[in-house]
């Protein structure tokens, strides 16, 4: 036991008010010295928490710097690589971008509601022509069964509607505002119907079967036989082509404007014979 321990042991057997006064204020000054060596321990422990942090900090720091140096080194590596822009592989990605650019420029489907039709592939092309003419027919309550792919015994076509076989054709503008129809057959079929997409309308033509040999008077013109076949035709439309085709009543015009009816009413004029409803009334 410590001597100041003794002594004040001593002094508290002792009745004087003195000494009793003078213990009250030293027993006030332990306590507060108490209090003062807790808040001494405590902030040595925040010190030591804060020098540990100021530790993580220079560390995150000093990696930061590394970092931003890193950063500096390879931004002045691509700086040396743009110094030359004549390099072989640049010079091709230059003209590439120009000229994509350029294309952008002469894109007449841009802002088209068929301007995806630009996009596809030729088969994906050709199947909107056979879903249209299907999903017209349903939507009409017209009798009609798509073929789509199959094989079939009786023929080669892409729909019957009312029994009848409906080879389809679809193309959309060439940037020459032509349409080329390809792989054209004599036989196997009834009726062949073109479907034609230009930017803002589009164009079914509706003909009954005929000798792809001779000139058709109605176009103007005779289809080409493809190289090394006997019967494979192609049948391209130009604008005098179409042109000869509506005057005939061969060639409908189509648009946001053109209602189910009048598409009902030219089918069956040119001979199709596939609705009930049938009318004479001339197209518009």
């Amino acid at each position: 036991m410590k001597m100041t321990d003794i002594l004040i042991s001593r002094l508290k057997q002792r009745k004087n008010p003195i000494v009793q006064t003078l213990l009250t204020i030293i027993a006030s000054y332990q306590s507060k010295n108490s209090k003062q060596q807790e808040e001494l321990v405590r902030l040595k422990t925040k010190n030591s928490k804060q020098q540990e942090e100021l530790v993580r900090l220079k560390t995150k720091n000093s990696k930061q710097q590394e970092e931003l140096v890193r950063l500096k080194t390879k931004q002045q590596a691509k700086q040396e690589i743009i110094k030359d822009k004549n390099t072989p592989s640049d010079l091709l990605s230059q003209i590439c971008n120009k000229q994509y650019e350029k294309q952008k420029l002469d894109n007449v489907w841009i802002d088209s509601s068929f301007q995806k039709i630009d996009k596809l592939k030729c088969d994906y092309v050709g199947k909107i022509g056979e879903l249209w003419c299907d999903n017209f027919c349903k939507n009409n309550h017209i009798d009609c069964k798509y073929i789509e792919d199959k094989n079939t015994k009786d023929g080669t076509y892409d729909i019957k509607i009312q029994n009848k076989k409906i080879e389809i054709k679809t193309a959309r503008q060439e940037k020459q505002k032509t349409f080329q129809h390809e792989n054209l057959h004599q036989r196997g079929y009834d009726y062949l119907c073109f479907l034609d997409i230009s930017p803002v309308h589009f164009y079914f033509t509706i003909l009954p079967r005929f000798n792809m040999k001779s000139k058709r008077e109605i176009f103007g013109k005779t289809l080409h036989r493809r190289k090394n076949t006997s019967n494979v035709f192609k049948f391209d439309f130009s604008n005098l082509t179409i042109k000869n085709a509506i005057k005939a009543g061969k060639c409908l015009k189509i648009d946001s404007t053109t209602s189910s009816e009048t598409v009902k009413i030219y089918s069956t004029i040119n001979y199709l014979k596939l609705f009930k409803n049938q009318r004479s009334s001339k197209i518009k």
